[in-house]
């Protein structure tokens, strides 16, 4: 789909920010393969009311997952073609849902390090729908 520059990314932000409420970065692509995104969401944290990010966690680790939980991303969606193997392999060329559960287990351990003595609740509880494309 293309990559966005983190100059235009802040200057979107800039023009957006109090006009409106809700920024979802999804759609098109995978924003996780951005090689500004740590930087796109640090500069977005409380400029808006809800953060959304879509990402199939492809190519997802430890430091981008403290990038999304200190963001305050809000909701954070996992899109996966299937929940159980030999599916997912077969949906997802090329695709491991061995390493999206485990970067799922990284996000949990990360929001519990990040979130465990304070009184903050940034919602996310690692649920899985259960839902698989027909």
């Amino acid at each position: 789909m293309g990559h966005m520059t983190l100059k235009t990314f802040m200057n979107l932000i800039d023009q957006v920010e109090g006009n409106i409420e809700f920024i979802s970065l999804a759609f098109r692509g995978e924003p996780m393969h951005c090689r500004d995104i740590n930087s796109m969401l640090a500069n977005t944290f409380g400029k808006f009311v809800n953060l959304k990010l879509d990402t199939n966690a492809s190519v997802l680790y430890e430091e981008r997952a403290h990038a999304i939980l200190q963001s305050g991303v809000k909701p954070l969606v996992f899109s996966a073609d299937a929940v159980e193997e030999p599916l997912y392999s077969q949906l997802r060329v090329n695709g491991s849902l061995e390493k999206i559960l485990e970067f799922r287990a990284v996000l949990i351990n990360s929001r519990n390090a990040i979130f465990a003595s304070q009184d903050h609740d940034p919602g996310f509880r690692g649920q899985s729908t259960g839902r698989t494309r027909p």
